[in-house]
């Protein structure tokens, strides 16, 4: 009995930090609805998984015959929700839509089915005569379906690291690196009880660090956010020359009400991706309102800053295919040097040039259909 307390010690203190954690997104009021319920059902998933192994661990402490049926059952129940947790947190770093998780979460769907199976056939695994785990001939394709399901969860973490400064992409780095070592470690070392632990710390560690970007950073395109434009605008009020780009894309209303917030949120994300990457050689991007964007470029040339806007359109004209409304950046930009009054002048400057820039490419666009 101490060999098997002493097994599932890791599991005990998991199951107090996901209670713990589930207490917290009861109580949130910083992330979003949507993004605080994908949250809640990530942990009952892990939640569930840890309450298997504890009691999965009790049989392989203790075999025996009489136990094998309910053995069966936690283990085909702990198979199937093993490969949707990796799909689950993937979703947190990028919100996709139900469709898409369907698709996404086909092999798991076939582990699942594969998982129940083995019940009878033992086809991933079975109990033998003596109550003893183990493994069944199409384990494999359990475990490749797993590493697929990592390899989701590695892509999205690199999907939505790719806005975020340095030192919050190496934090993601480390703390998710920790819950991909411990998945691995469950699927190869299945008797090291482990990686439900690293997995809820490192979700657990994930909210604090949402919490803490959640001040500087916006949630639903993971660039700087309006407070942390303020602060950058403050600081370089004594560092001319600094060209200040105000940025605007049209018709987000008639993308969430024809296509779904869902979609409008990745219409967002998509527009703050090409920001970011054609002015990342002269500077930092941010979001300032609901579908404005900014840029400050200090010490920045105007021939730099109009290559970066011609990347801008490169980009702007790749994105453009995956919606069907017309899609459009406008934009306007100023440069604030010693002779300039104030800094603040200079982007009221720049967001008037903006507005111009929108109501021409509405005219344009409306001469266009005729």
């Amino acid at each position: 009995m101490t060999f098997y307390f002493q097994q599932i010690g890791a599991d005990i203190l998991a199951l107090f930090m996901q209670f713990y954690l589930l207490y917290f997104l009861d109580r949130n009021h910083i992330l979003s609805v949507w993004f605080t319920r994908q949250y809640q059902l990530t942990i009952r998933f892990i939640l569930t998984a840890t309450l298997l192994e504890i009691c999965i661990a009790y049989f392989d402490c203790f075999p025996s015959a009489m136990f094998q049926l309910p053995y069966l059952v936690f283990n085909a129940v702990s198979y199937t929700c093993i490969p949707y947790i990796p799909l689950l947190m993937a979703g947190l770093f990028k919100s996709y839509s139900f469709k898409r998780f369907m698709i996404l979460s086909i092999p798991a769907h076939i582990s699942a089915v594969l998982s129940i199976s083995s019940i009878w056939n033992g086809c991933l695994f079975y109990v033998d005569q003596y109550g003893i785990y183990k493994r069944g001939p199409l384990h494999f394709l359990f475990v490749a379906i797993c590493i697929g399901a990592i390899g989701l969860l590695i892509y999205y973490n690199y999907i939505g690291s790719k806005t975020y400064e340095l030192p919050e992409k190496l934090s993601l780095i480390i703390l998710y690196g920790t819950a991909i070592f411990s998945v691995i470690i469950r699927i190869f070392l299945p008797y090291l009880l482990l990686s439900w632990g690293c997995i809820t710390l490192s979700l657990l560690l994930y909210f604090i660090f949402l919490r803490e970007l959640n001040f500087r950073y916006d949630p639903t395109t993971k660039i700087l956010n309006r407070a942390s434009f303020d602060e950058r605008l403050e600081s370089l009020q004594n560092a001319p020359p600094v060209y200040i780009v105000v940025l605007d894309v049209n018709d987000l209303k008639q993308v969430n009400d024809h296509l779904g917030h869902v979609t409008g949120d990745d219409y967002l994300y998509d527009t703050a991706i090409i920001i970011s990457e054609s002015f990342k050689p002269i500077g930092t991007a941010f979001r300032i309102g609901g579908d404005e964007f900014s840029v400050l470029c200090p010490n920045c040339t105007k021939a730099a800053l109009l290559h970066s806007l011609k990347e801008l359109d490169r980009k702007s004209s790749q994105v453009a295919q995956k919606y069907p409304t017309p899609y459009y950046i406008a934009r306007g930009f100023s440069l604030y040097d010693f002779e300039s009054r104030s800094i603040h002048e200079v982007f009221k400057t720049a967001d008037k040039k903006m507005y111009q820039d929108k109501a021409k490419s509405k005219v344009n666009l409306s001469t266009k259909k005729k």
